[in-house]
């Protein structure tokens, strides 16, 4: 059985994110929550559910897993805050790995995503 999964944001990252999670066959997207799209909105097929203010509720009906599906270039600070406030919820934030990429030695931190064709060393303690 699939474990359930909540999603954090709904934009390109999150597409990408749901690949790799449908690749894996290890989770179910539970919930996709972005409070900038309409809730009702279809991305990549799962409907976004509203914002960040249903987590109590999701985790309540026993999702215990989160993943945040923002995307970043420079400013983590937002990834960050968003990591730290699923932390303080009680969710478990699992490794995401595309079969394709590469992974050098063991060391990685929870919540860690690493892209297809991706080549990565050292994870560890970065969001």
């Amino acid at each position: 059985m699939k474990e359930r999964l909540v999603l954090i944001g709904g934009g390109g990252h999150a597409r990408v994110l749901m690949e790799i999670i449908s690749l894996s066959g290890s989770f179910e997207v539970e919930a996709l929550l972005d409070p900038n799209i309409a809730p009702g909105t279809l991305v990549s097929g799962i409907r976004v559910a509203g914002g960040d203010g249903l987590l109590p509720g999701l985790f309540s009906r026993g999702v215990r897993n989160a993943c945040v599906a923002i995307g970043s270039v420079k400013d983590n600070s937002r990834r960050a805050s968003i990591y730290e406030k699923l932390k303080k919820a009680g969710f478990s934030l699992p490794l995401l790995i595309h079969p394709k990429a590469v992974i050098s030695g063991s060391d990685i931190s929870e919540g860690a995503q690493v892209m297809a064709a991706q080549s990565q060393a050292g994870l560890s303690n970065r969001r």
